[in-house]
């Protein structure tokens, strides 16, 4: 009978599994729609430099990447903790309908912290300018007015991002898709042609920003009444009791997130805090950019994850939790592995795109794609710990991180500028994926099993000895030859893929 049981128990938990993964298969299809709508902010951007220049693109770029980490202090915990402590509810929603009260309860938490925050920061940001461009930045005074408008932009960002945090507990990744993946820059692209039409600069360039913002926000809140009763949720907040638990987890998760991003952008900020020209920030920044859009292959499926994650750890299912991990960590590491390689082939062509006259070294971008590389590779374990509750340890992680990649970036740009820059990045980013991967073990005994992965590893291997014995392609005199070589790369990875039985590519070939 016992037997029985435990293979009735067995067949349940293998049905379960299934479910989780087609959530999470049918969650990252619409991210991705969302992640192919996104390509039209980086549209948006390279229009910049085609528009105004690549001075102002350096400007602007400076100024939303010094807004980002502090809009991360807003929301970067408090996300991950509606998504966290709703979807739990959610499941129990199910079983009782009183549960529909816990979730007011969790949402009301995550709004009245976020705005909050929002509208704490947002003055001293506007009014702290001045003295911060004058003491980091005296030789961009023209900085200053662009972070004070963006600093109206915060309780938006708050606002926006809370409520599709909200919408996500429920697995709808849909809203994200079509807000943030599609309005949202298809608002932004429109507003910068507007900008130029009326003869605006990079002032009118972040005020487009922040009216972006807000507007957004609003469809969010829309977005959000579609499973939440709002009424009941202005009643949440009216009777609001913060939640010890909720604030435990989004205080260091939030300096936590607001290190990582520092670290993600502190190579074009500390560029500018060495004087480099505002051309030249404009021209490492959008390499940056399009290097960083590479993680949204990670991002795809890390959003549809969390949830899951939380439940099979609620569940105490670690085994499943492995094997789920090591399968989103390959689908990951294989759509990045191709790609990079095309990049890299053509990374002078991306460049000339922004600045048609720049004929320098540009192997600092073929550096920054390692960054990328270890996030899809191993970046999964970071998502881990946070959706197994032990936030505290990403903190750590990204403590040691930022303080490694600011000491990195002062000893290594002096003497090598660009690539200087991205040395610190590639650094910092070894240093984090290591501490993340060593602590998921330590913490909840999951493994990166390279029996599961090894199939995009073997292929990045073998091509980057082709590329490094015949290094560099970039190089090639005629457009059409870089495109065919960067194509034969992208091939063969893929040829090496399922050469080697690639689990989910194979089938695709079969005869």
């Amino acid at each position: 009978m016992s037997t029985n049981n435990s293979n009735i128990s067995n067949f349940k938990r293998t049905n379960s599994q299934r479910n989780y993964e087609k959530a999470i298969a049918r969650g990252a299809f619409v991210n991705l729609v969302g992640l192919s709508a996104k390509l039209i902010n980086p549209l948006a951007l390279l229009l910049i430099p085609w528009l105004f220049g690549t001075e102002v693109l350096g400007i602007y770029l400076l100024a939303l990447f010094l807004s980002d980490i502090v809009s991360n202090v807003v929301t970067g915990g408090l996300v991950d903790a509606t998504t966290l402590f709703a979807s739990r509810h959610i499941e129990e929603e199910k079983q009782n309908a009183n549960e529909n009260d816990t979730l007011n309860h969790v949402m009301a938490n995550a709004f009245a912290m976020s705005v909050g925050i929002s509208l704490v920061l947002a003055p001293l940001m506007f009014f702290g300018a001045a003295i911060f461009v004058a003491t980091f930045y005296s030789e961009y005074p023209e900085l200053v007015l662009p972070i004070r408008l963006l600093a109206i932009g915060l309780p938006a960002l708050a606002l926006l991002r809370i409520a599709i945090a909200g919408t996500k507990a429920y697995m709808r990744m849909e809203y994200d898709a079509a807000i943030s993946g599609f309005l949202q820059p298809l608002s932004f692209l429109s507003l910068v042609l507007i900008v130029k039409f009326v003869g605006g600069s990079v002032n009118e360039l972040i005020l487009s920003q922040v009216i972006t913002y807000w507007l957004c926000a609003v469809l969010a809140l829309w977005a959000l009444s579609r499973h939440f009763n709002l009424s009941r949720l202005m009643v949440g907040l009216r009777k609001l009791r913060f939640d010890r638990d909720i604030i435990s987890f989004a205080i260091p998760h939030s300096i936590n997130m607001s290190l990582s991003r520092y670290v993600m952008r502190l190579d074009v900020i500390m560029l500018g805090v060495y004087g480099t020209s505002a051309q030249m920030l404009g021209l490492y920044g959008i390499a940056s950019l399009i290097v960083n859009e590479m993680r949204q292959a990670r991002m795809i499926f890390a959003s549809a994850f969390a949830p899951v994650t939380a439940r099979y750890h609620a569940a105490n299912q670690r085994e499943e939790l492995e094997l789920l991990f090591n399968r989103v960590s390959r689908w990951t590491t294989s759509i990045i592995v191709p790609i990079s390689f095309v990049i890299v082939v053509l990374r002078d062509d991306l460049l000339r795109i922004v600045n048609a006259s720049y004929t320098g070294d540009t192997r600092f971008m073929a550096l920054l794609l390692i960054v990328p590389l270890l996030g899809c590779a191993f970046g999964l374990a970071g998502n881990c710990i946070i959706y197994t509750g032990h936030s505290r340890w990403n903190l750590f992680n990204n403590v040691a991180a930022a303080a490694f990649a600011t000491g990195f970036n002062i000893f290594f740009i002096p003497h090598w500028k660009l690539m200087g820059a991205a040395i610190s990045a590639v650094l910092a980013a070894l240093i984090t994926n290591t501490l993340q991967l060593c602590e998921l073990a330590k913490l909840e005994g999951v493994y990166l099993r390279l029996r599961h992965l090894y199939h995009p590893y073997l292929a990045f291997a073998i091509a980057g000895a082709v590329l490094i014995a015949f290094w560099d392609p970039a190089q090639l005199p005629f457009f059409w030859l870089r495109a065919i070589v960067a194509v034969a790369f992208f091939a063969t990875t893929i040829g090496i893929m399922v050469a080697t039985g690639h689990p989910e590519l194979k089938p695709w070939f079969a005869p």
